[in-house]
């Protein structure tokens, strides 16, 4: 679903793609997924955008969220521009996730300021895993190292 925002920036297409580049919905534990977030200027403009994501299950528990720090474009209205997360190699359970996708102008979480959206869409992009051995059924597969010490 998509959530009211300001409106100069808006997502226009998502995708996940695999090593190659080439567009996938299914992806093997331990491979890269990319996730690609196209959008257009509705406006010419000097744009602040901080982009986020935010992994979940299909049950709804947040896994992980990826936001960055703000970059600045000098836009066209009309223009279209790409910007992708590099999650790298898959250390997540067999299963299916969804992806939120958010442009942001303003976004504060120290200060609880109220954060001003250009454009966000709410978990509507899936995608599944597999590829784990049969007894391995957590949710992420966090690397770490045993010593005995």
């Amino acid at each position: 679903s998509r959530w009211p925002g300001e409106g100069s920036l808006v997502i226009e297409q998502v995708a996940f793609l695999d090593a190659e580049n080439c567009e996938q919905g299914v992806f093997q534990v331990g491979t890269p997924l990319n996730l690609s977030i196209k959008f257009v200027a509705r406006k010419y403009g000097v744009f602040r955008i901080i982009p986020c994501a935010v992994l979940f299950r299909t049950d709804g528990i947040m896994v992980s969220q990826f936001i960055d720090n703000p970059v600045e474009l000098h836009l066209e209205q009309g223009e279209t521009r790409e910007i992708r997360l590099e999650y790298g190699p898959l250390e997540l359970g067999d299963g299916n996730y969804v992806f939120s996708v958010a442009l942001y102008r303003k976004l504060d979480f120290a200060n609880l300021e109220q954060p001003e959206i250009y454009d966000l869409i709410d978990r509507s992009f899936e995608f599944n895993v597999f590829g784990n051995p049969p007894l391995l059924t957590a949710l992420i597969h966090h690397p770490g190292k045993w010593r005995v010490v």
